[in-house]
Formats: C-alpha cells, structure tokens, sequence
C-alpha cells in the first residue's frame, strides 16, 4: 500500500510545489547569493519546506 509520500499528490499540493520550485526557491537562492539571507537558515528554511510540500531530491530543481 502505497504512503502518502509515495502516493500521486493532490492538484493543489503539485501547485504548491511547482510555485515553491519554480518562483520562491529562486529568490531565496538569490537573497543567499546577494547576501541578503544567510545560507544556513535559508538552508534550514528550504529543508523544511521542502519536507512540508513533500517535495523529493529531484524535485527540487527548477524547472528547465
């Protein structure tokens, strides 16, 4: 029996995810590279909300 983690997600949690990968992991990205954030709780901050939104290691990626 499949867990949630492994199961289809929901349209809206795939939304979230694909807002979170695609518009809001880049500009923390980049508030680390400018120096606005410091890497480690922005480090801590996209681990949790990766967790939070299920997200895998190969999702994390932005989209091509």
């Amino acid at each position: 029996m499949p867990t949630l983690r492994e199961a289809d997600p929901l349209p809206e949690l795939a939304e979230l995810q694909a807002w979170y990968v695609d518009s809001l992991r880049p500009k923390l990205i980049r508030a680390v590279g400018s120096g606005a954030v410091k890497p480690i709780p922005a480090g801590e901050l996209d681990r949790r909300v990766c967790e939070l939104l299920s997200l895998r290691d190969d999702e994390k990626a932005p989209a091509a």
